[in-house]
């Protein structure tokens, strides 16, 4: 008997999507930082220090999208062969 498949088959189309919504997702967390920085910027915080929060911001994302790209990795059935 044929193992079940471990993950739905992929399609070009769906792969497209899946680009378009990570896409929307990076632009999203990029205006998310530059509304932090004005935000910041009109508290009256000065330029190094709005640089740095929003660099410690960006830094924590990476942090996350490295974490979610191991898992997804893990997860990937081309690895499993």
């Amino acid at each position: 008997m044929a193992d079940p498949p471990s993950a739905p088959p992929t399609s070009p189309l769906r792969e497209r999507i899946a680009e378009a919504d990570a896409r929307a997702s990076v632009r999203r967390h990029s205006e998310h930082l530059e509304q932090l920085a004005a935000n910041l910027r009109a508290l009256g915080l000065d330029e190094s220090v709005v640089d740095q929060q929003v660099i410690g911001v960006f830094q924590e994302y990476e942090r996350e999208l490295e974490r979610y790209l191991e898992r997804a990795r893990d997860r990937s059935p081309a690895d499993r062969r």
